[in-house]
């Protein structure tokens, strides 16, 4: 039997729920070493950049930032995690 992946919610920054993690996106996140977590909340400080915030019992475990070059974020600048 495989481990799995947590069930998450994920919300937006009005606390809005976003039902688009699936078991792909949950293994891609695998590589960034995101420690357990329970919600995962998403940011859009401006047009070219979106942060992704992981917490376990409302504490932040981790946070990946992604920045496109332009609005349309059709070409990816950087990913980074903290």
């Amino acid at each position: 039997m495989s481990q799995g992946f947590p069930k998450v919610k994920i919300v937006d920054s009005d606390g809005v729920e976003i039902d688009v993690a699936s078991e792909s996106t949950l293994k891609s996140i695998a590589g960034f070493n995101i420690p357990e977590f329970d919600e995962i909340i998403a940011t859009y400080p401006n047009a070219t950049t979106e942060v992704y915030t992981y917490k376990k019992s409302s504490v932040t475990v981790g946070t990946i930032t992604v920045v496109f070059t332009t609005s349309s974020k059709d070409t990816l600048s950087s990913v980074t995690k903290t």
